[in-house]
């Protein structure tokens, strides 16, 4: 099934990287009651939309860019791949009208990899993949779950599914990541 043996500090370094998973997820959680005030006050100033859109557009730049500088190490199939996630991001800026389902793309990528990273502790690449899918697919869930529960904001869906393809196309960037820096 993959699972990789434990040495020396493994404890440790399993704690500190679910660590990362809890907090991010904690952020995720917390904002569900404040987000909406917030976006409607950015909303009201006309910000909302070039806010969202401009801290979407650095997080890419940032992101994909790292992976770009190593297009070259890339094989073929790993180049066209880099180029279907790079169009659902594009189509998720456009698609995506409410400026605030936008960060979903960005929030549920990153909880993907923080997760994947998690289980790489235990685990060998491929079950990871697999498990921090369905990990954040579950997180996302939850977070709709909560909403639900939440004055102002109600359980949707199809918020459920862009999560889960939000961690998706978070997965495929670590998958590229990882294919760049030959792990």
């Amino acid at each position: 099934f993959g699972y990789v043996h434990g040495g020396i500090g493994l404890e440790s370094k399993r704690e500190g990287k679910w660590l990362w998973v809890i907090l991010w997820t904690g952020l995720i959680y917390s904002t569900a009651a404040f987000v909406r005030p917030v976006c409607e006050y950015l909303r009201s100033l006309t910000l909302l939309n070039i806010t969202v859109t401009a801290a979407m557009f650095l997080f890419l730049v940032l992101i994909i860019g790292r992976l770009l500088l190593g297009f070259g190490k890339l094989t073929l199939p790993a180049r066209i791949l880099l180029v279907l996630v790079l169009s659902f991001y594009a189509s998720g800026l456009v698609i995506l009208k409410i400026p605030e389902e936008r960060i979903h793309l960005v929030q549920y990528g990153v909880l993907a990899y923080l997760v994947f990273n998690a289980f790489t502790v235990d685990f060998s690449n491929q079950p990871s993949f697999g498990l921090a899918f369905f990990v954040t697919l579950g997180l996302g869930w939850g977070d709709e779950i909560i909403q639900s529960f939440t004055p102002g904001r109600f359980y949707d869906n199809k918020d459920v599914i862009l999560n889960g393809v939000s961690g998706l196309l978070g997965l495929l960037l670590t998958f590229l990541r990882i294919s760049k820096d030959g792990r």
